[in-house]
């Protein structure tokens, strides 16, 4: 019996692991020397904290993305040039799949 709920629990952490989230929203990849940005409703700019996860994806590529809003990232310090990118708000992307 503890097999069986072993193997049910198993599956129900790799399903929840593999599938895609509820709300995902199209965007395309913008960056700048101030960091990379998904480009989503009205033209809005949302700045991406763990941009490493999009370091693939060309710019202007079409993305289907999930990401939780932050308030500060942990690398804020981090400044490459001394432009202003105006940003709706900050993200960690905690999924991302390639759009054609």
């Amino acid at each position: 019996m503890k097999v069986f709920f072993s193997i049910i629990l198993g599956a129900l952490v790799f399903a929840s692991c593999t599938t895609k989230p509820d709300h995902t929203k199209v965007v395309r990849v913008t960056r700048d020397c101030t960091g990379t940005y998904l480009q989503v409703d009205q033209g809005k700019d949302i700045f991406v904290c763990n941009h490493e996860l999009l370091d693939e994806f060309a710019e202007g590529q079409k993305l289907e993305v999930a990401f939780d809003r932050v308030e500060k990232c942990e690398s804020d310090s981090t400044m490459v040039c001394m432009m202003f990118h105006p940003h709706d708000k900050k993200v960690k992307v905690t999924y991302v799949e390639k759009r054609d």
